[in-house]
């Protein structure tokens, strides 16, 4: 038990110093570019301090109050921001665009997601299909935790279709307008996204595209608060579920002591901050991806093996409706007495 706790606070740390190394450095080079102060060492310190007070006030007051209201800003912020460009952009190619990369991806699901790509090396596989399907491991054990404790009260059916359908077709709709923004920029020549791509960085290319959306500064700004509210939430959850972890025994409601969230809170700035000061680049973050998320397969594999022989076992072949109904019946207390009998 110990090895898996030891296991889950190190792939946790994994997720988030990928998540940091990828966005620290792309909201410094927007604000370079609003405020024309060169990228430096001390930009990206300034950025991990505005993440830092975000999140860790939020995570001293509490899930309810701090987490929840920074979670809605972030949203609408979000939202706002996906609106914009989509009012901006060729709205006919959009949707024809969205509509042919929902067909490739139901027809090539497979051969897409089995392909390595061992002929020709072209790294495709290895740079996106199983670099996310890594950092993806890296972030269930967390997100499972965090997803349980926030969930309490509410059905499960409504939960599975949130957490599926809800974030699967937020992804879809945010793919179909930044994506087929940037595609419309290079294929009308407004842009040369791929000659950026290869002279550049990817972090440049994301400040171009963003400089030819109308009210740019604007934009550039609300696009910069929105990844930094969600860099907020991340360590904020983060925080929570890792104190959770670590801490022997957990409060009446299921919640750790606010000591060790601030000791996590702490830990996790420290970490960026190494990951900042010795430059480490784009493949040495992936690394990280992959060596610490495979270890974690096989405990998912027997935690949900584990899941589904438990559900069985107190719900037998109860549909989600009964088992929703049944999780109501108890909030009741006379249905619970009824129950218990």
């Amino acid at each position: 038990r110990k090895i898996i706790d030891i296991l889950f606070v190190v792939v946790t740390m994994g997720a988030l110093s990928v998540t940091l190394g990828l966005s620290i450095p792309m909201i410094s080079s927007i604000l370079s570019d609003l405020t024309g102060v060169t990228r430096s060492f001390g930009m990206d310190m300034m950025v991990i301090a505005a993440i830092a007070v975000v999140f860790i006030a939020s995570s001293f007051v509490g899930l309810e109050k701090g987490m929840a209201r920074i979670s809605s800003l972030n949203i609408y912020g979000c939202i706002l921001f996906l609106v914009i460009v989509f009012l901006a952009s060729n709205k006919v190619f959009a949707m024809n665009f969205f509509t042919n990369g929902v067909g490739l991806y139901i027809r090539e699901f497979f051969s897409f997601g089995f392909n390595t790509d061992p002929i020709s090396n072209g790294g495709f596989p290895q740079g996106w299909t199983i670099f996310y399907l890594a950092y993806w491991f890296t972030f269930a054990p967390f997100t499972g935790i965090f997803i349980a404790k926030i969930a309490k009260g509410h059905r499960l059916k409504d939960i599975l279709m949130l957490t599926m359908l809800g974030g699967g077709g937020g992804s879809m709709l945010m793919f179909m307008i930044t994506s087929s923004y940037t595609m419309n920029l290079e294929l009308t020549g407004k842009l040369n996204c791929v000659e950026l791509m290869q002279t550049t960085s990817a972090n440049n290319l994301i400040v171009q595209v963003l400089k030819t959306l109308p009210m740019a500064p604007v934009m550039m700004s609300l696009f910069a608060i929105v990844a930094i509210l969600f860099m907020a939430t991340s360590l904020d959850g983060s925080a929570f579920t890792l104190a959770g972890v670590t801490q022997k025994r957990l409060d009446e409601n299921g919640n750790p002591s606010t000591k060790l969230k601030m000791y996590w809170c702490v830990a996790l700035v420290v970490f960026p901050i190494i990951l900042t000061y010795a430059k480490a680049d784009l493949n040495a973050i992936k690394s990280v991806a992959y060596v610490v998320s495979f270890p974690m397969v096989v405990v998912i594999i027997v935690s949900l093996y584990g899941t589904i022989k438990g559900m069985h076992k107190t719900f037998g072949d109860m549909s989600i409706r009964e088992i929703d109904e049944y999780n109501d019946n108890l909030c009741n207390p006379e249905s619970a007495k009824n129950i218990s009998k």
